[in-house]
């Protein structure tokens, strides 16, 4: 990854299967990101690598057989990361890599390099192989919705003291998609009211310096909770990971420069819709109620709701969504190769192993002894 270590991508990757590989000269971990590569100087040479990444306290090591001689061998040990520290970088930091290469016992090499080692809120988007061609990573977006954060809890919590909904059922006993968008108002109720504001922060530092890596900055759910700021992508993650939490499908909706929330309206996931988590706390409110999932939304609540700021901003968002959705469509459904347009669904997501980024508070930070 152009000497750069995302640990975002390592944390949600951790509990992927591993590929097999089907390259006989690449050795170790066909996922890792960190190896050698050697020619070998005689048959059957017995090799070990080991590899040290100072800052985050990770090693790994690989052992095995080198059969061909004059055969160049790619060797990537698995390296058995600290998971507990990952989370805690939180901006570009460099570290020292050493590589030591063992060829029939004895020590044939060492060297050491300097990668970069990003915060955990720097999200790879696509990276360039060296073959040229582009490996978009989408679902990396999937690992910043945190159904499981213990803040969830409070949050539902103070959308069931409005009244505004007696229960979170999710899919199930919901009385088709008003009931849904009722839960959905309910929480965001709870962000309009707590103060949520838009920002534009999505710079990284990557951004327009690495041709070969692109990537973007995303809050982690805690994050947002404690500023009550987020930019489109910040929003949509949030809002996601309380909708996951109350059995309520989303997914993300990536294009240009921008990006919103989806939602599945059933459980079979036949009608969607969308919302613009931007209009949230928003001034200049939009009162149109066009459309025909404006319209579903309008009939959530009762008489009295419908004339608050942060109904009127939900209907808003619901319209714009679906407005953004409906112009961006054709790409969205056929995208090819441009990494700007991207649905994430996040429940397919999980499914393929991408697990979600939690930071473990309880997990002592190392000290090293003077």
């Amino acid at each position: 990854m152009s000497d750069q270590l995302f640990p975002s991508y390592i944390l949600a990757t951790s509990a992927v299967p591993p590929r097999e590989s089907q390259d006989p000269y690449y050795l170790g971990d066909p996922d890792g990101l960190i190896g050698v590569s050697v020619v070998n100087p005689a048959a059957n040479t017995r090799v070990k690598v080991e590899v040290k990444i100072d800052r985050l306290e990770s090693a790994g090591a690989f052992e095995g057989v080198l059969e061909l001689r004059n055969q160049r061998y790619e060797v990537f040990p698995k390296i058995l990361y600290r998971y507990d520290i990952l989370p805690r970088f939180d901006q570009l930091v460099p570290a020292n890599v050493t590589l030591s290469l063992y060829l029939n016992g004895r020590l044939a090499g060492r060297q050491t390099s300097v990668v970069r080692i990003h915060s955990i809120n720097d999200c790879i988007r696509a990276i360039r192989n060296a073959d040229g061609s582009l490996r978009n990573m989408p679902w990396l977006f999937a690992a910043y919705v945190n159904e499981n954060h213990p803040a969830i809890d409070r949050i539902l919590s103070d959308a069931l003291d409005t009244k505004l909904v007696n229960r979170f059922v999710g899919y199930i006993n919901a009385k088709g998609p008003i009931d849904v968008y009722q839960q959905v108002f309910a929480i965001w109720d709870v962000f309009q009211r707590r103060g949520f504001r838009y920002s534009t922060i999505q710079t990284t530092p990557t951004t327009g310096t690495d041709r070969n890596l692109s990537s973007q900055t995303v809050r982690l759910v805690e994050d947002s909770l404690k500023t009550s700021q987020a930019n489109c992508l910040d929003g949509s993650v949030l809002f996601a990971s309380v909708l996951r939490r109350v059995g309520i499908d989303p997914f993300l909706v990536l294009i240009p420069h921008h990006a919103f929330l989806g939602f599945y309206l059933d459980q079979e996931h036949k009608t969607t819709a969308f919302l613009e988590t931007t209009r949230m706390g928003s001034i200049d409110l939009d009162q149109s109620t066009g459309g025909d999932s404006a319209g579903r939304a309008l009939e959530a609540v009762g008489d009295s709701a419908k004339n608050t700021t942060s109904y009127k901003s939900f209907v808003s968002a619901v319209r714009y969504g679906l407005d953004e959705y409906n112009r961006n469509k054709d790409k969205l459904v056929n995208p090819g190769d441009d990494v700007n347009y991207r649905l994430v669904d996040i429940a397919r997501a999980r499914k393929a192993g991408i697990i979600p980024i939690a930071v473990d508070n309880a997990a002592p930070i190392p000290v090293k002894q003077r």
